[in-house]
């Protein structure tokens, strides 16, 4: 073949399978930059976050509050996966009448360019010069 290679060649271009796993780990090592870029959390001491009103209530509101929540759940529920039924169902209607509509308007256009091509085949028109 043209293209000869050497055998020098060929061991500086290949790498032992021991030498590429000591060259990957050298990918990983990051500066301080590199972490922010990558969005690294920092290794400052995270101030302490105050708690909402719901954990400065006695324990009984808090449960008291809980189950209300999950009796309110269901009903709240029911009433969402209604009104998303009666969107979809206005959503279909809407894309049935688009579709209706569209059929009229191509049925109207067929019936004239049918005519046109009628008279173009009729026996009294020609395509050729006299």
């Amino acid at each position: 073949s043209h293209f000869k290679t050497s055998e020098d060649d060929k061991a500086r271009h290949s790498m032992h399978l021991a030498d590429a796993a000591m060259e990957g780990p050298s990918h990983f090592k990051t500066s301080e930059e590199d972490k922010l870029v990558m969005g690294c959390k920092s290794e400052k001491k995270s101030e302490q976050t105050e708690l909402g009103l719901f954990h400065g209530i006695p324990e009984k509101l808090q449960y008291s509050a809980i189950s209300t929540g999950k009796i309110l759940f269901e009903r709240t529920h029911r009433q969402y996966q209604i009104a998303v039924e009666r969107q979809q169902a206005a959503k279909a209607q809407k894309k049935s009448d688009q579709i209706k509509r569209k059929v009229a308007t191509a049925k109207k256009g067929l019936k004239q360019v049918s005519l046109l091509h009628q008279q173009y085949k009729s026996p009294r028109c020609w395509t050729t010069k006299k």
